[in-house]
This record gives structure tokens, C-alpha cells and sequence, in this order.
């Protein structure tokens, strides 16, 4: 809008109506209830920091990057007696920060506002986002418009340009802010590799908690499969060659660096208990659980810690306390039924 957006929104803020209040105290109780102590956070569009204050009494790790000059200004006069909040001047859909830097990324209230960049934007969020963290959005819900309008056109009414039957409004400079249904919200999540774990009704809002969709890395030797084809069907991020001498002999194995979605793993593994040759095994994890296969029969082990991956591969897992009964019968099984060697078995303590 022609009004400097956070200026706009200052002003709302001043005298805010009961709707928007009532929305950003479940905002407020959202964020307490879901963010941990301590916990690294981002927010995009931070605007003057209104929801990153919020998050003082849990974490003071927190980074806010906004494209407004003067929400960063006053964002940095909020803040200024905090020395670990860093606010930054930038743009969401090309954040500055290297892969999977934060345990919350965050974006309250600015989402409306991003229009076709919405996906771009939300593929850097997931792509800043740590492996296990997860991402709160807040957005005005299908029930908003009135209430927008309202504020539109008390605060911003010379720069209304069109209304349209979606809820969407465009501003005479070409902006726009947006409205969507649950359903709208869970076609964008998944279209952005999303999974929505929560979509809170917060009366002209949406309060979302998504995470990534679960991908799981494996490690097949290409030798092992009776078929080697059924590598075909598999997304494969690299291939090293592993030489081994053992009584004088070389043995040379093809090792493939594997991908496959959560809701094809069961499958895949079903496949792979057919493939794999005795003598041999292969291994996936999601880094939350260990996936391990040998001929006719696999076995999953639950994870406390996420495993370090080495160019061969994650090989050394620290299992759940609960699970350690099912490594040995996975062990056991390996060792007689699926006859491989100990001394090549991913190591599980």
C-alpha cells in the first residue's frame, strides 16, 4: 500500500479492534505453548518486532528480517537492549542464512502480503529450518474481511484500488493482502513440501504449525540387489566406489546415496526385503528413526540422537533406551537369518 506498511500497522496497533486483539493473544499463547526454551528463532516480515517480543521471556535467540527500512529502524530501537536479537534488512524469498540455521521460523501476520512470491518464500523458510524444528504462520482466515475492511478504510482508504469476491485486496501501488481458507492453506502447504501439523481457528486468523515432509536417506551397495533395477525407481544423490581388501582379495561395491519420501518408505522397504541378497543388508533413516533391511524382513529403531553422516554414509546411530530389545532381535536376525558379517552392521548403542 502507498502507506509504508508498518506504519500502517503502528497505527492499528494503537487502536486495535477487538477481532485483531483477541487475534494476537492467541498468537501470544500460540507461540508460549509451541516455541521451546532457548530455542533459535527467525522471524520473516518482523515489522517493529511485535511478535518477537512476545518470545523474550522463552528465548532471546532470536533474528528478525524485514524489506521495510523503517520497520528495521524501529525493530533496532525495540531491541536495543538486547544484544543477541539481531534484526536485519532483507528480502524473504532469498533469506540470508545457511541451511537448516533455526528451530522456529515464524511469520505472523505478514504472510497475507506476500502474494506470488508466498512459495518462494516458504521454500527458504523450510530451507533455513533445522531438520526437527518447525514453522508458525499466521494469516488471516476466510472469516476476515470485514474486520479488514473496516481497518482499510479507517487507516488506508485512499489507497484501495480493487476488492475482490476471495477477500483480496489490492492497493493503487500493487500490493495486495490476502484472506485464505484452511483447505487454500493446506493446498499451499503441500505444494511447498509442507506438513501441516496444526491449523488453529483464532477467529479472523489461522494460526498454522507446520514441519517438513520426512525424507529418508539410504544407503544401498548396488551389488547387494538381485535386480539392480529396482535402483530405477529410487531418487539417487550420489554414488561412491568402496574397495576393500580382506585375505588378499579386493571387493569392490558401488554404494548409492538414496532418497525416498515418507509415504513411500514402507513400500520401498517391502521392495528391498525381496532385492537384497543374504549376505547383505541396507539401511535409511529419517534421522528420527533407523530403518535397517536384510532379505525378508526389516526393522525400526527409535533415535535420541540425529546421526552424523560421513561420505559412506550415517553408520553409527544412538538408539532409544525403549528400542535396544529390537536392535538385538535386528542384530540377531542379521547375523543367522540374514547371514551377514557383524563386522559390516551399522553400529547401534
Amino acid at each position: 500500500m502507498a502507506k509504508k506498511n508498518i506504519i500502517f500497522w503502528e497505527q492499528l496497533l494503537q487502536d486495535a479492534p477487538l477481532a485483531y486483539l483477541k487475534w494476537f493473544e492467541a498468537e501470544r499463547q500460540f507461540l508460549t505453548e509451541h516455541v521451546k526454551k532457548n530455542s533459535s528463532v527467525l522471524e520473516v516480515g518482523c515489522g517493529n518486532g511485535r511478535s518477537l517480543r512476545e518470545l523474550l521471556p522463552i528465548t532471546t535467540s532470536l533474528t528478525g528480517i524485514d524489506n521495510d527500512v523503517v520497520a528495521v529502524k524501529h525493530a533496532k530501537e525495540n531491541f536495543k537492549h538486547y544484544p543477541s536479537v539481531k534484526i536485519i534488512f532483507g528480502e524473504g524469498d532469498d533469506l540470508p542464512f545457511d541451511n537448516e540455521s533455526f528451530d522456529v521460523v515464524t511469520c505472523m501476520s505478514t504472510f497475507a502480503n506476500f502474494g506470488d512470491k508466498k512459495y518462494q518464500i516458504l521454500k527458504e523458510m523450510e530451507r533455513v529450518l533445522k531438520r526437527n524444528g518447525h514453522i508458525i504462520i499466521s494469516v488471516f482466515s476466510e472469516k476476515a474481511l470485514k474486520e479488514r475492511m473496516k481497518v482499510y478504510r479507517k487507516l488506508a482508504k485512499e489507497d484501495i484500488k480493487e476488492i475482490r469476491k476471495n477477500g483480496t485486496v489490492i492497493f493503487q501501488d500493487g500490493t495486495s493482502s490476502e484472506q485464505f481458507s484452511k483447505n487454500q492453506l493446506l493446498s499451499i502447504f503441500d505444494k511447498a513440501a509442507l506438513r501441516a501439523n496444526i491449523v488453529q481457528d483464532a477467529g479472523i486468523a489461522y494460526i498454522c504449525k507446520l514441519s517438513k515432509k520426512s525424507v529418508w536417506k539410504g544407503w544401498i551397495i548396488e551389488e547387494s540387489l538381485e535386480d539392480k533395477n529396482a535402483l530405477l525407481k529410487l531418487k539417487i544423490l550420489k554414488s561412491v566406489i568402496e574397495r576393500n581388501t580382506e585375505a588378499g582379495q579386493v571387493r569392490v561395491w558401488h554404494l548409492d546415496t538414496v532418497e525416498v519420501d515418507d509415504a513411500d518408505i514402507d513400500k520401498v522397504a517391502q521392495q528391498l526385503e525381496k532385492q537384497i541378497k543374504l549376505g547383505y543388508y541396507t539401511h535409511f533413516t529419517d534421522f528420527n528413526t533407523l530403518l535397517i533391511i536384510f532379505k525378508d524382513k526389516s526393522f525400526r529403531i527409535r533415535l535420541i540422537e540425529q546421526p552424523k553422516e560421513a561420505e559412506t554414509g550415517a553408520t553409527k546411530f544412538k538408539a532409544n533406551p525403549e528400542d535396544l530389545h529390537i536392535w538385538k532381535h535386528a542384530l540377531d536376525y542379521g547375523i543367522n537369518n540374514g547371514k551377514v558379517d557383524q563386522r559390516y552392521i551399522v553400529a547401534v548403542n
